[in-house]
């Protein structure tokens, strides 16, 4: 099983990434498991085990930056992978030191 989260403050990204999870994985037979957060807050006051987050970097309370860097520095967490998701590319040098596997561009196809 993938724990996978999904962290984004608009509704219909998260909805739609989760069906193109489901859609990847399900042909595989792979188990995942999405839970979706709609703001960083949330994410990073969450217990559940996580094995891959999609952060977007724009969100209202704590900026995805901000969160990744909580994960990577105080929470010493280099196991969760993180892949960003952002409609402006510009980010995408500032997310080096947080190790992420990957970073799309919005909207994703």
């Amino acid at each position: 099983m993938i724990n996978i989260a999904i962290c984004d403050d608009e509704k219909f990204m998260s909805d739609e990434l989760s069906g193109l999870l489901y859609e990847f994985f399900s042909p595989k037979n792979i188990e995942i498991k999405i839970c979706q957060f709609t703001n960083g807050s949330a994410l990073l006051k969450s217990n559940k085990p996580l094995d891959l987050i999609f952060l977007d970097i724009e969100l209202l309370d704590l900026d995805g930056i901000v969160v990744g860097r909580y994960i990577r520095e105080e929470l010493e967490n280099r196991d969760i992978q993180i892949v960003y998701i952002s409609c402006k590319g510009q980010y995408a040098q500032q997310l080096f030191k947080m190790q992420p596997m990957d970073f799309l561009v919005k909207p994703i196809l």
